[in-house]
Parts: C-alpha cells; sequence; structure tokens
C-alpha cells in the first residue's frame, strides 16, 4: 500500500532539518584559518570528554588558551591516551 503524500513530505522535512542541524557542529566559524598564534605555557586542564579533547594552558601572563583537539578515538588510536591524560603540569609550545 502507498504512503499518502503528506507522509512522505513530513519524513523528508524531518531528514532535510535533521541533516542541517548536524552541519552545524562541524563549522568553521569559530576558527581563523588567517591567523597563527603561537603560546607557550603550562598544561592546566586535560579535559578528555566526547567528542573532542579540550586543552587548557595557561602562559606567562596568566591567560588561560583553550584547546580543541580532535576526537578521543582518534587521539587514543594514535598513542595519546592515559600519557596525555598525565601530561597536567607540563611545560607546551
Amino acid at each position: 500500500m502507498r504512503k499518502p503524500i503528506f507522509v512522505r513530505f513530513y519524513c523528508a522535512a524531518i531528514l532535510l532539518l535533521v541533516s542541517t542541524a548536524s552541519l552545524g557542529h562541524h563549522s568553521p566559524a569559530r576558527f581563523s584559518d588567517d591567523q597563527i598564534v603561537s603560546v607557550f605555557g603550562t598544561v592546566v586542564r586535560f579535559d578528555w570528554k566526547n567528542p573532542h579533547v579540550y586543552l587548557v594552558v595557561s602562559d606567562a601572563n596568566e591567560r588561560a588558551w583553550l584547546f580543541e583537539a580532535n576526537a578521543t578515538s582518534n587521539l587514543r588510536r594514535n598513542g595519546c591516551g592515559s600519557f596525555c591524560k598525565q601530561r597536567t603540569n607540563s611545560q607546551v609550545d
């Protein structure tokens, strides 16, 4: 039996809304590709949360810098598991 046209339209509209919402998660709008910033400081916090890993670094002026790394599964696969979690209070450049 064929589904009524409004049911097919409703399903298509839901799929469209869900797909556009998922694009917002990977938007590069927060980042600047035309500016390079170097930070030297101490790792204050290493947050190992899904879907990404966050690193907080305190510089010489005691400003906190937040860095967003790749997905936890990708870092673990590349050898950055418990070793990276133990890097708090380490100097980074």
